[in-house]
Order: C-alpha cells, then sequence, then structure tokens
C-alpha cells in the first residue's frame, strides 16, 4: 500500500481519476453494487417513506492515519467537519475512528427552541417540545442498518451539553446566565463519512442516497450520485500532511470567571448543603479561557500526544464554532437494545518501572477511599440505567476492576440494562446526563445546587461528544475539553465537593485539573516539553 501510494503522489499533484482506480481495484473489499443498493431500496419502498440509504466502498489500509485525512478534509473547506478518535491505550485499542464531510443538516437547541439548518431548503425554528423535534431529526438523518460494517454509517455527530439534562427533569432549571451564547445541543448531520475500522484494518468510504418509491431508472441516477461521491472520497486518503509544528496566536495569560475567594466561598456554600443533608458530594467548577487564534487542528494533534484518551475528538461545527477534546471517560452507549455506563473514578499515575508500575496498580485497587467514591458512583449509574432500563434487566460487571492506560491507572465498572422499548437511545441518554463524575450525589439535588452556586451555564463542559441515530448512540464525557470562538478559547474544570473538602484545597484542585488543555496549550506554543 505504502508504494502504491508513493506512486500516487510521484504521479500527479491533481489525483488523478486512473490513479484513484487502480487504487480501488488493488485494496477494495467492499464494493456496493447498484444489486445492493435496489435490495435496500425495495426495503424502503415497502415502507412508504424516503430514507437514507448507505453506499459503502470497503479498502484495506494499514498505512493511512485518520489525522493525515482529517487534515485533507479541512484543507478542502466547504462547511462543517468532525473527527471522532480513539487513540490507542496501554492494552486497549479504539475499533472505529469516523470523520464527517459534507453536512446535510445542523440541528440546535437553545432553551425551548429548536433550530433546523438545512445544507439545501429553509431553515426551520420550533418553540417548545425540544425533545420530540430531536428525536424527530435523529429519525430523517439515521440511515438504513447495514450489518456487519461498523455501528455508525450515518446519523448525526456534535455535543449535549450539561444543561440538556433539562430537556428531560423539569425540576432542574436553566441557568438565566448563558453569557457564550453556546447551544445546549450542537448536532451535524453528514452525507460522506470516512471511518476506519482499526481492527480489521480497512477504511469505509460512506455515501448517503436519498431514496423512496421512484423506479428503477431514477433509483439508478441516486446509486450512481452516491456511488461517486463514495468513490471520490479516495482522494483524501494520500494527503500530504505537515510536520508538526508550533502553535501561534495563543494568549500570554488565563483568565478565570470567578476569583478565588470567589471560588472559596462557592465550596462553602455547597458544604452547607452537605452538612443539610441535601446531597452527599457536589461537583463545583470554574471556567478558564484565554485569546486563541491559532490552527485548531494543530492544537488538537498536540492535545492527542500529551493526553491520549478513548475519546478524543475535533468538531468544526461551523460559524466559527470548533470543540476539541481528549476525554477518559465514556458517557453513554445505547448498542442495539442495550444501554451501557462505565463508571470511571479511582486513579493512579502510571510509571515507566514496571516493578513501580504494578505497586500502583495495586495501591489503587485497594484504596478504601478511591473504592468509597467509586461505589457510589456506581450507584448513581445503575439508578440511571434502572429509569430506562427493563425491570430486573440492570446488571454490574466487571465491578472495580483496574484498568491500565497510556499514563494512568483507572478503577472501572460496567453497568448495563435492556433498554425499555418505550424510550428512545437520546432519551435514554439524556436521562443518564450528566454523570455523576460531573454533578454529584444524590444526581437531581446536585445539579440544583451547581445551578445555584455557579455563575453561569456550563456549556459543553461536563456534557457529551459523540454520534448519535434514531437506533443507538455513543459518546464520551466532555471533560479535558476545550471550546473556541471568535479568537477565545474556554475550559472548564472542578472537583468533587465533599464533607471533609477544603475551599483551598477544592480550588487548588480544579487548577490542577484545568492542567489537561493548560499544558497541552503551553507544549503547542513550545512554552514547555511534552
Amino acid at each position: 500500500m505504502r508504494k502504491v501510494i508513493e506512486a500516487i503522489r510521484s504521479l500527479v499533484r491533481g489525483q488523478s481519476l486512473d490513479v484513484r482506480e487502480y487504487l480501488m481495484r488493488a485494496y477494495k473489499f467492499i464494493d456496493d453494487s447498484f444489486e445492493t443498493f435496489m435490495s435496500l431500496h425495495e426495503r424502503v419502498g415497502e415502507g412508504g417513506t424516503r430514507c437514507l440509504v448507505p453506499v459503502v466502498i470497503g479498502l484495506a489500509s494499514d498505512t493511512v492515519t485518520p489525522v493525515s485525512v482529517y487534515h485533507s478534509v479541512q484543507m478542502a473547506g466547504g462547511g462543517p467537519t468532525a473527527l471522532l478518535e480513539s487513540v490507542p491505550q496501554g492494552q486497549h485499542l479504539g475499533e472505529f475512528t469516523i470523520i464527517g464531510i459534507r453536512a446535510s443538516a445542523r440541528f440546535t437547541v437553545e432553551g425551548d427552541r429548536s433550530v433546523l439548518k438545512p445544507r439545501l431548503g429553509r431553515v426551520e425554528i420550533v418553540d417548545g417540545m425540544p425533545l420530540a423535534h430531536l428525536e424527530s431529526f435523529l429519525k430523517r438523518v439515521t440511515p438504513m442498518a447495514r450489518p456487519l460494517v461498523a455501528p455508525f454509517l450515518g446519523g448525526a455527530i456534535g455535543y449535549v451539553g450539561f444543561e440538556g439534562v433539562c430537556l428531560v427533569e423539569p425540576s432542574i432549571s436553566r441557568h438565566q446566565v448563558n453569557d457564550l451564547q453556546w447551544p445546549e445541543i450542537d448536532l451535524v448531520a453528514f452525507d460522506e463519512l470516512i471511518i476506519f475500522d482499526h481492527v480489521k484494518r480497512a477504511v469505509y468510504l460512506v455515501a448517503l442516497a436519498e431514496t423512496g418509491k421512484e423506479g428503477k431508472e431514477l433509483a439508478k441516477q441516486t446509486y450512481a450520485d452516491a456511488y461517486w461521491r463514495a468513490h471520490a472520497l479516495v482522494r483524501h486518503l494520500f494527503p500530504q500532511l505537515e510536520l508538526l509544528g508550533l502553535v501561534s496566536g495563543v494568549g500570554e495569560t488565563v483568565s478565570t470567571n470567578m476569583t478565588k475567594c470567589a471560588y472559596k466561598h462557592m465550596v462553602e456554600e455547597g458544604q452547607r448543603y452537605i452538612t443539610s443533608g441535601d446531597v452527599f458530594q457536589v461537583v463545583l467548577s470554574q471556567r478558564f479561557s484565554t485569546s486563541f487564534s491559532g490552527n485548531t487542528l494543530d492544537f488538537y494533534r498536540h492535545l492527542r500526544r500529551v493526553n491520549p484518551s478513548p475519546c478524543m475528538f475535533h468538531l468544526d461545527l461551523g460559524d466559527g464554532r470548533v470543540v476539541v477534546g481528549a476525554s477518559p471517560e465514556v458517557m453513554v452507549k445505547v448498542d442495539g437494545s442495550d444501554v451501557h455506563v462505565r463508571p470511571i473514578a479511582g486513579t493512579r499515575r502510571r510509571s515507566s518501572d514496571p516493578v513501580e508500575d504494578e505497586r500502583l496498580r495495586r495501591e489503587l485497587a485497594s484504596d478504601e477511599k478511591e473504592k468509597a467514591e467509586h461505589r457510589m458512583l456506581v450507584d448513581l449509574a445503575r439508578n440511571d440505567v434502572g429509569r430506562v432500563a427493563e425491570a430486573g434487566t440492570v446488571r454490574v460487571g466487571g465491578v472495580m476492576r483496574v484498568e491500565s492506560y497510556s499514563t494512568v491507572h483507572h478503577l472501572v465498572s460496567d453497568v448495563s440494562g435492556r433498554l425499555s422499548s418505550d424510550v428512545s437511545p437520546i432519551r435514554a441518554f439524556l436521562t443518564c446526563l450528566p454523570a455523576g463524575t460531573l454533578s454529584g450525589a444524590p444526581k437531581i439535588r446536585a445539579c440544583q445546587i451547581i445551578r445555584e452556586l455557579e455563575p453561569c451555564v456550563r456549556g459543553p463542559y461536563g456534557g457529551a461528544v459523540g454520534w448519535f441515530t434514531s437506533r443507538g448512540l455513543d459518546t464520551g464525557i466532555a471533560i479535558r475539553t476545550a471550546w473556541i470562538e471568535k479568537g477565545v478559547m474556554y475550559w472548564q474544570a472542578g472537583g468533587g465537593v465533599v464533607a471533609d473538602s477544603t475551599p483551598t484545597g477544592e480550588y487548588e484542585e480544579s487548577l490542577t485539573k484545568a492542567k489537561s488543555i493548560g499544558s497541552a496549550l503551553n507544549v503547542a506554543t513550545g512554552r514547555s516539553n511534552p
């Protein structure tokens, strides 16, 4: 494959169709025929409605990297793009990386207002019932299922902010101060996708075709257009990725939305609620910001080197808004009829010395304080899953096992249940939002206290980023996450306040956690070494 790519690069810079055709013939192992398309088309016709059919070309490939391909996509321009990536972590290998290209629609929720912006056609603005409109949008953009290829072949990619919980929990009111004016929900549907299967060492080129009851001749035209678009995506598979240099346009100073005194006072107020018995724990935070006019993809490349994580993402949402993150935690996954949550609490750094590394792993496994906090989060997750699962199906597996990642050991458990037939995947997700690690316990009361004590909305922080369809979803918690707009980068961090917390200690913890982004900025600008 490498020799073929080098030959291609030496032959043409304009990416000749003849060379592209050779690459296709040499490495193609999935090639959707018109007959395959028609079999799906006929199933659509039986339902009497129009539907999206994914046309897929699969190529064997083990030399092209997702970041280099996404760089090519970004350089081509043309609107919103998305990269969802899982960087290999110790013994863990992320199975799929998803790149979204050619946005077909964007759906946002701000308060009770839903806004649908299709690529073509008029903008739809509707007040009231945002969850119903969100469910309707996901049905419209979810293609027909294609088993044995990839779990996501079309749908929506984006974020749901912390305040998304208000869509399903009326007792939690929205914060009145939305100073940055970011939507609570911002999802983009894409017509074209490039999907990396890291286990099979394959790349899937996907183009969605909208079809319905039309006759065979019109269906042929629809298929031909989608097949050509999927075929044309190969132009991104042999890009020229520039060497990673320093990022310019980053401010020298970092600001916060609270003074140290105000943060400590907020912690004291939270402890009063704990003393009165309202909550056991409440997670309080502050926002950080600095000027940023640099290349967001280059910053992402530095972030993934400094902080490789199971859930990594670069979302260019359009309108100058970008979300970049390296999350260590899965939020919610709905796979078929099952809903999964993976509580993570308890951490030890890793050592380059194998003996010391094993000692740290054992120390974590036997730390009673870490285990007590983990049990609380497992109970929260079990309660959340129980609200959307069929009675008697909630299970807890792999309780408090130690998972080893590139830089840390974590205590991890699995909580799952069979999704109730009257609950949609997105409703199940919103019911589990936010994670206990970003709210507290009991969760609903903790969210109410957060809304009272923090000075403004959290925005993307504490919500989730991932892909969403009407059949399933896969999301990571939006922590270690930055969002950029109008020349400013924002990020947020905090900690779980309990009865024996100290205000100074909690303030220092928020600064320490904020370094996940701050350290990446320092490396990206050359102010420190990785």
